[in-house]
């Protein structure tokens, strides 16, 4: 649908070549030896065009429910901001959705 969940709409979003993301983790613990880094949350976003102004478009700000509350959704949201600026971006975007 238009405003609401689709998977295969989201696949292709995820996945298109143009994509681009900034994932948040956790280093892991320094008495683990093969652990991986724990998941925090990540950010999508691609550079695009819309009605002929350059923009990046934030498809996905994600937290697992941990890490929720404590101002890392701001701060993501913010470094779009920067990156945006730093490329010349006319405009920031994302689509609200409730749920």
């Amino acid at each position: 649908s238009s405003l609401g969940w689709d998977a295969d709409e989201k696949r292709k979003e995820l996945f298109h070549a143009d994509a681009r993301f900034i994932v948040l983790s956790l280093p892991p613990a320094p008495t683990m030896d093969d652990a991986a880094p724990s998941f925090v949350g990540f950010t999508m976003f691609r550079f695009d065009y819309e009605e002929g102004e350059k923009l990046l478009y934030c498809y996905e700000v994600q937290l697992t429910e941990a890490f929720r509350q404590l101002g890392l959704g701001r701060f993501l949201i913010h470094e779009l901001i920067r990156i945006g600026r730093r490329w010349k971006m006319e405009k920031v975007m994302l689509t609200v959705l409730k749920g």
